[in-house]
């Protein structure tokens, strides 16, 4: 399936086979905006056989001390990120958790001149803490035997960042979902099980929710796309109304064919306990889960509430095909 403004993408193209490729870490990298199915995402493809799903490890410097992995174990805890930091040390001792994932500490935004200047300069810049970028995911990869390693920290400076790491194979799923759902979502109270205090995740008002949504999803486009061939647009309602599909998309941009499926229906998928660092707290779902549209935006939410997104994201709505439709365009069947 293909549409005139998707057709610069290839995603059922496989990366070219090649000895430098194959020495790479595959890393698929999900971007955009927080709230828009990436926990779901990246737990169906961490159940899939030679990928790891590893959560949001941008952030992982900042809660590894205090926080639950995916499996249930607190962090340091963990046996597999125990594995990781053992791998990752030097002289049998494991490395500390700050140093393992010192990398994600570089993406800001204010970085972004300065990560345009190229690796070279970018990793003599930021020295150790740079070349420690490849050392994670390769420990990682090799811990969890995995080819690929499922990466879901959306952020388009990280996406970057990536893409900039010759050690590693970059593959992009830029994950869209309509902004006012988005926002929508942003206003909800989520308690997150893996706190002590069991506190509640951010909110954000609408209209920050919407900036951050336009800001994001651009980012993604402009920072976070590598070659056509490793690049995915695929919208939250394509992924909820076509799981199978939309995962078989996605194992095609890769290059991976499992030889077993997480689906036991149309819609229906069995999830695992995963080692993700970071995310969402439906990363602790397990069982079989029936994927459902999220609509709830269209009439709970306020009505000055939606006006006001819409008129904040009109462009990128009509870009994406959201502009006064109760799903993305539909592309037409490939001929």
């Amino acid at each position: 399936m293909s549409t005139m403004e998707d057709a610069d993408q290839g995603p059922r193209g496989q990366a070219p086979d090649t000895p430098d490729a194959r020495r790479r870490v595959k890393v698929l990298y999900i971007v955009g905006s927080g709230r828009s199915g990436s926990t779901v995402q990246g737990q169906i493809a961490g159940r899939l056989p030679g990928l790891c799903i590893e959560g949001e490890i941008v952030n992982a410097w900042r809660t590894f001390g205090h926080r639950l992995c995916g499996c249930g174990a607190p962090l340091a805890d963990c046996d597999f990120w125990k594995t990781v930091r053992h791998a990752a040390g030097r002289d049998a001792d494991p490395i500390e958790p700050l140093d393992l994932f010192r990398f994600g500490q570089l993406a800001r935004w204010r970085h972004l001149p300065r990560l345009l200047e190229g690796e070279p300069r970018v990793a003599a810049r930021f020295g150790e803490s740079w070349s420690g970028g490849a050392r994670l995911y390769s420990v990682t990869a090799a811990a969890g035997e995995a080819r690929v390693i499922v990466d879901s920290s959306k952020s388009a400076v990280y996406g970057h960042m990536l893409s900039l790491i010759p050690a590693l194979d970059l593959h992009v799923v830029h994950l869209l979902r309509d902004a006012r759902a988005v926002a929508h979502s942003w206003s909800r109270h989520k308690t997150m099980p893996d706190w002590p205090d069991h506190r509640e995740m951010n909110r954000r008002r609408p209209a920050r929710a919407a900036v951050y949504w336009v800001i994001s999803n651009l980012g993604a486009e402009l920072f976070c796309r590598p070659a056509s061939a490793r690049y995915l647009r695929l919208h939250y309602e394509d992924l909820v109304d076509r799981p199978r599909e939309s995962v078989e998309r996605i194992l095609a941009m890769v290059g991976e064919r499992p030889s077993a499926s997480p689906f036991t229906g149309a819609r229906t998928v069995t999830l695992r306990p995963t080692h993700s660092v970071k995310g969402n707290p439906d990363r602790f779902r397990t069982g079989p889960i029936e994927m459902r549209l999220d609509d709830e935006w269209r009439t709970a939410m306020r009505p000055r509430d939606r006006h006001l997104v819409t008129a904040l994201t009109w462009p990128l709505l009509v870009r994406y095909g959201y502009a006064g439709r109760l799903s993305p365009r539909r592309p037409p069947a490939a001929l």
